[in-house]
């Protein structure tokens, strides 16, 4: 068979599909035959290994993505479900979500806040401790004040850094969790 003759069969192989698909089909395998040709088989080798025009055709029309399927009820059902998902996902993000999100970005704010604070009181308290030493000097009794509550400071600033520092740690925790919760259908 000749190249003319396998791709007539397919043309008329070809039903269903456009007068412009046929013709891209057609074109597209005559420049197979003549690559095939091109890369050392013969006419008859080039045409048989393609296989039968009738078979190629159906293979054509079964992968054929331009069918128009008709929805089944279920599919139709998620679709109307997404929808609502959707309204419902905006309405609740404009009334609830926004708020509660600038809400929850203040505490975070305020709780890195208190880890700072903590910074600031243990840092107070190591610079007033050798000026305490110093001021023993003159005044035991005030000096010795001065080193207790130093020591205190240091100490409280410690206690406060390492608390809100968990807190801090699970907040962002609990904040990722949410993140993931709220965008796990989307990416």
């Amino acid at each position: 068979m000749t190249s003319k003759k396998w791709l007539r069969k397919l043309r008329k192989s070809l039903s269903g599909i456009s007068a412009d698909e046929k013709k891209r089909i057609i074109e597209f395998y005559r420049e197979m035959i003549a690559d095939r040709i091109e890369d050392g088989m013969t006419e008859g080798q080039a045409i048989e290994s393609l296989g039968s025009p009738e078979l190629v055709a159906q293979k054509i029309q079964g992968d054929d993505t331009t069918k128009k399927t008709k929805p089944t009820k279920k599919r139709r059902e998620r679709q109307g479900a997404l929808v609502w998902k959707i309204i419902g996902l905006t309405f609740f993000w404009s009334i609830f979500g926004i708020p509660l999100l600038a809400v929850w970005l203040a505490v975070v704010a305020v709780v890195f806040a208190l880890v700072l604070c903590g910074g600031v009181f243990t840092l107070c308290g190591a610079i007033a401790l050798p000026v305490s030493v110093l001021y023993l000097a003159w005044e035991i009794g005030a000096g010795l004040t001065l080193i207790g509550c130093s020591i205190l400071l240091i100490g409280l600033g410690l206690i406060f850094i390492i608390c809100i520092g968990y807190l801090a740690k699970y907040c962002l925790i609990f904040t990722k969790k949410i993140f993931k919760w709220a965008f796990k259908g989307v990416a």
